[in-house]
């Protein structure tokens, strides 16, 4: 049997694979066809073609967080799994689109962007099992810190200076030095901090749970009028009286104060 060959076509950016005989590669491409492939090949493709093939995967927009000097920072999403998406970075006035090379270049297909209440920091969380939390400053245009806690994180929320930062679904507790400051025991589908840092909030299928973040605990819960499901997401008002908390049908518009005690 002759020996087999295998020739990489390029076709919209995918890498196809087509077996052929070198008998009839020869009579297709000349005797010379295998002499280079037979040595190896060094096959060198320029950046841009490189970068149109992955934008093909991009899906769309998934997150999006605004800093307080006119700059926005957009996490994109990918067909997919894995790295692949982009950070790009949105000047508001001049309406201008950039990619950030930091923190890494690439990102997950779902990265979280946060911004605190005054805008002078965002948090930058990448889904996947390593628990990746980034850290960019506005008044300087960079990614400060970088940490990895090393569990699947898919929520997070900030407090009003960017002092204090809650991911999850697990309650960590960091600051914007991204140091562990508590860690919360339990899970949920959303979280929100007030604008002090005192106090946070973690979704349930019924509740939300009231937590003290410099006593790392549960101290009471608020009833939810509908279930969650399988949504999330959870807001809290500029004033920490009001909480809108995404459910299975909609919309649980709840006041923050409206709590009953947590069962020992």
């Amino acid at each position: 049997m002759p020996r087999r060959r295998l020739l990489a076509l390029a076709v919209s950016a995918m890498c196809v694979a087509v077996p052929i005989s070198e008998a009839s590669a020869k009579r297709s491409f000349g005797s010379r066809a295998l002499e280079r492939p037979m040595r190896g090949a060094d096959v060198r493709i320029p950046e841009p073609v490189v970068e149109n093939a992955w934008r093909a995967l991009v899906a769309g927009n998934f997150s999006i967080a605004v800093g307080d000097r006119g700059l926005a920072l957009v996490s994109t999403t990918m067909a997919g799994f894995g790295y692949g998406a982009h950070i790009l970075q949105l000047d508001l006035a001049r309406e201008t689109i950039t990619l950030r090379p930091e923190p890494l270049g690439w990102t997950t297909k779902d990265t979280h962007l946060k911004a605190s209440g005054d805008r002078s920091k965002i948090a930058v969380v990448r889904e996947g099992s390593e628990g990746e939390v980034h850290m960019y400053t506005t008044s300087t245009d960079t990614f400060t810190a970088r940490r990895v806690i090393g569990d699947d994180l898919s929520v997070v929320a900030m407090d009003g200076a960017g002092s204090k930062v809650l991911v999850g679904p697990g309650g960590y507790v960091i600051g914007d030095d991204l140091r562990t400051l508590a860690t919360i025991p339990g899970e949920g589908k959303g979280v929100a901090v007030s604008a002090d840092g005192t106090t946070g909030y973690r979704v349930q299928d019924s509740t939300v749970e009231v937590l003290d973040l410099d006593r790392a605990a549960v101290v009471r819960s608020i009833p939810l009028p509908e279930r969650v499901g399988d949504a999330s997401g959870v807001a809290l008002s500029t004033d920490g009286t009001t909480l809108v908390v995404v459910t299975r049908n909609g919309l649980s518009i709840v006041p923050a104060g409206n709590t009953t005690l947590q069962s020992p």
